[in-house]
């Protein structure tokens, strides 16, 4: 397993591995409340599947996959940056896993702690997010990071037999 090699205040992070489908990260997938507050595909997914699904974004050379932690080792979520190179642009996903650590500002830490590695190591110009207009908790995060809202989605993502708004925020380099 990959070593912790960025650390925040109370986080650290190291890249995902395909192992990581065997642990937290697997069971976190299969949570019918996360995966609709994601607005992400609700079907069950298998351990093979998540391997699959693992390897493929860990390969790609336009994928940045952290496994977040916190310090006392226990895994709390994921971060996952989609680059494009050429513009200098990603698009952010991020979710905590357990319940129990949301609402204490680990979301936002992790958020504000990557967009500076983006911006400063990668050298990226702008970070963008599409949040469900109903997950509230997501929107605050990414806002108290320093994300603005850029652009509403009307309909844009079918969650739990319902269209949904997706709010598209945005946070450019200092």
């Amino acid at each position: 397993m990959a070593e912790n090699y960025l650390h925040s205040a109370r986080l650290s992070y190291r890249p995902m591995e395909v192992s990581d489908a065997e642990s937290a990260y697997g069971q976190w997938m299969n949570t019918p409340e996360l995966l609709a507050a994601m607005g992400t595909n609700p079907m069950p997914k298998s351990i093979t599947a998540m391997r699959e699904y693992l390897l493929h974004e860990l390969t790609n050379p336009n994928i940045a996959f952290f496994a977040i932690r916190a310090l006392n080792k226990e895994p709390i979520g994921c971060l996952k940056l989609t680059i494009d190179w050429i513009h200098r642009h990603a698009w952010m996903s991020l979710f905590i896993g357990n319940i129990a650590d949301r609402g204490h500002g680990l979301g936002t830490e992790a958020i504000g702690y990557l967009s500076d590695y983006a911006f400063g190591t990668l050298n990226l110009h702008k970070l963008s997010a599409g949040i469900l207009a109903s997950n509230l908790i997501s929107q605050r995060a990414f806002e108290k990071a320093g994300f603005k809202e850029e652009n509403l989605r009307t309909a844009q993502c079918w969650v739990e037999h319902h269209w949904e708004d997706q709010i598209i925020m945005t946070r450019f380099a200092p």
